[in-house]
C-alpha cells in the first residue's frame, strides 16, 4: 500500500489502471473485480475483463 501513497502523492498516472481502485475494503474490490470479469455492472463500452490481484 506504500507504493500507491507515494504513487498519489507524484501525481503520476498510474497504470495499469486498476491500482485506483482503494483497497481499504478489500473483499469488496476483489468482488468488484468478479462481476466485471462476468461483464456486470460495467460501462457499455467496456468488455467483460478478469483482474488477478
Amino acid at each position: 500500500m506504500f507504493f500507491l501513497n507515494d504513487w498519489k502523492q507524484s501525481k503520476e498516472k498510474r497504470v495499469p489502471w486498476v491500482i485506483e481502485r482503494d483497497p481499504t475494503h478489500f473483499k469488496e474490490m476483489i468482488s468488484l473485480f468478479e462481476e466485471e470479469a462476468r461483464g456486470e455492472n460495467i460501462p457499455e463500452n467496456w468488455v467483460p475483463a478478469p483482474t488477478f490481484w
